[in-house]
């Protein structure tokens, strides 16, 4: 139930979220996983810690329920950003690639449930979330590491073409200048010179 809730709360925060980086860094695909896997980095395995820790020392219903709410709503702040990358990277394939997304996380589900009891057994309910929970930020470490690089790597991008951007205006604009000043495109006058300058080779 807290999951649930969760989710319907989270889901369209992390699609708009998930939007708004891609408006910001259009030029850089993976922009659009930034602020959810921020996100979820940190509110992911703060609640398996949480949760495992809960259940292990047996604390309050209702430390369970918060820590199961914050789970659910840091993986539903995530999956809208997925799902929004696969579609914009695989856009003739989107259904495909969504497809395989959903059949991986159920076979990992599956897996983890099987690994989970034995692994919770031999550990401790505490410990074994624990390593979830350091898993899942190592692995938000590693796609932050990636989603930095290229964000970065598109303004520097963006940064040297303003220069070339700048250069073909003034060369507009004095083309303009020059046609005014000879009186090309006014009624009566010469047909106008069309002039190409190519600046970006």
């Amino acid at each position: 139930m807290a999951m649930g809730v969760a989710g319907i709360i989270a889901s369209p925060l992390g699609g708009r979220t998930s939007d708004a980086a891609a408006a910001t860094h259009p030029a850089a695909p993976l922009a659009r996983l930034m602020y959810n896997t921020a996100i979820s980095g940190l509110l992911l395995p703060c609640s398996l810690l949480l949760f495992g820790w809960a259940l292990h020392f047996k604390l309050h219903l209702a430390v369970i329920l918060v820590a199961q709410f914050c789970i659910g709503a840091a993986a539903c702040a995530y999956t809208p950003s997925l799902f929004g990358y696969l579609t914009a990277m695989k856009q003739q394939g989107a259904a495909a690639a969504a497809a395989g997304l959903h059949s991986t996380m159920f076979l990992a589900s599956a897996v983890l449930v099987l690994v989970a009891s034995a692994a919770a057994s031999a550990m401790g309910v505490g410990a074994f979330f624990s390593l979830l929970a350091g898993l899942n930020l190592l692995s938000a470490a590693v796609a932050g590491q990636q989603i930095y690089r290229q964000v970065a790597s598109s303004r520097e991008a963006g940064s040297s073409m303003l220069p070339k951007l700048q250069q073909s205006s003034a060369v507009a604009d004095d083309v303009a200048d020059l046609h005014e000043d000879r009186g090309i495109g006014k009624a009566g006058s010469p047909a106008p010179v069309v002039l190409v300058v190519d600046v970006c080779k």
